[in-house]
């Protein structure tokens, strides 16, 4: 954290980014903002996160979006994470406190895989300070995601903005 651009940049096709703390301090307690996206994705086939604990990041705190997916990019998968809150996913530390609009996660490619069917697929995506989530570009996918709730999926965490904004205007169809 605490970088002036993204925290990082998946600049590689085929990455696979897991197990990450992205824009909070070592207590996970507090942000340590990095000034632009937490992630950006500007390459094919990234996975970012993963169906276990293990494999999941937060991203949380950020100055713009948790996860920006650039709209070249194709065939990204996003599943598993904890996008606005703390490591526990209680309470929020939510990212685009400084550029609006932003969102915690952004997808402007083609196919991009947003959560799964499967519990440990899907990702925690609450307590952001604009959108939940935009979706641009092409048959991109919002599967089983939990959105405006703590991680247990019974409390209250809403994101400032729109829970799920789809945006024509940049591209958003099908």
């Amino acid at each position: 954290g605490g970088f002036d651009g993204s925290g990082i940049l998946v600049s590689a096709t085929g990455c696979t980014l897991a197990g990450n703390w992205i824009g909070l301090d070592a207590s996970g307690t507090t942000a340590l903002a990095n000034h632009g996206d937490g992630i950006t994705v500007s390459a094919d086939g990234a996975t970012i996160g993963g169906a276990t604990p293990q494999t999941r990041n937060v991203i949380s705190g950020n100055g713009v979006d948790g996860i920006r997916v650039q709209n070249a990019v194709s065939g990204c998968t996003i599943q598993g994470n904890y996008v606005g809150t703390n490591p526990a996913g209680t309470a929020a530390i939510g990212n685009s406190s400084i550029l609006a609009p932003s969102a915690g996660i952004e997808a402007n490619g083609s196919n991009i895989i947003v959560g799964g069917a499967a519990a440990g697929q899907r990702n925690v995506i609450s307590g952001n300070a604009d959108m939940g989530v935009r979706l641009s570009g092409t048959l991109n996918q919002l599967v089983g995601n939990t959105i405006g709730m703590a991680a247990n999926g019974t409390s209250p965490l809403g994101n400032a903005g729109a829970g799920v904004f789809v945006s024509s205007l940049f591209g958003g169809s099908n």
